[in-house]
């Protein structure tokens, strides 16, 4: 633990970001987990720093991170449906607390909300979907409470509402 953490510390220092960039391929990039789990040596290392430039582009491009927050939308809404039962609440407050922390961060980001506005049929946003109603929201407050999943069709949202 102690080297893995020295090491983080030496990649920032050698590009500010890097370790934070890593940490996000490793979270969110299949290619770059296999490479921890199933690469070895230069191998792993090229893979890993393949994963870091991606992270690079992902942070710089609009249209990337706007792929990567549906993705994880997807992931979310899907999660959140297999969560039933009273004896579930919390995982599925949990769920909903970080979907509506998307719905703020998409609401107060003007050009990511433009690029998946546009791109909304490309990257899969269809209008009933819970991230088509966060985006078809006029203000952070209205999407921030847009109930997730099958309780908006139900008209049961009160006790999952975000």
């Amino acid at each position: 633990q102690q080297a893995l953490r020295e090491a983080g510390l030496a990649l920032d220092e050698i590009r500010p970001g890097a370790l934070r960039d890593l940490r996000a391929a490793l979270a969110y990039e299949p290619a770059t987990q296999r490479a921890m789990t199933e690469l070895q040596g230069r191998e792993r290392a090229a893979q890993l720093v393949a994963g870091i430039k991606y992270e690079e582009r992902v942070n710089r491009e609009p249209e990337l991170y706007a792929a990567r927050l549906v993705k994880m939308c997807h992931r979310l809404e899907a999660k959140h449906e297999r969560l039933s039962g009273w004896e579930q609440a919390e995982a599925r407050g949990k769920v909903a607390a970080e979907l509506k922390s998307i719905a703020g961060a998409l609401k107060r980001d003007p050009q990511l909300e433009s690029v998946m506005r546009v791109q909304a049929k490309t990257l899969g946003i269809t209008p009933g979907s819970w991230l088509g109603r966060v985006l078809q929201a006029p203000t952070m407050e209205r999407a921030i409470g847009q109930s997730i999943g099958r309780d908006h069709e139900r008209g049961r949202g009160l006790d999952m509402s975000m």
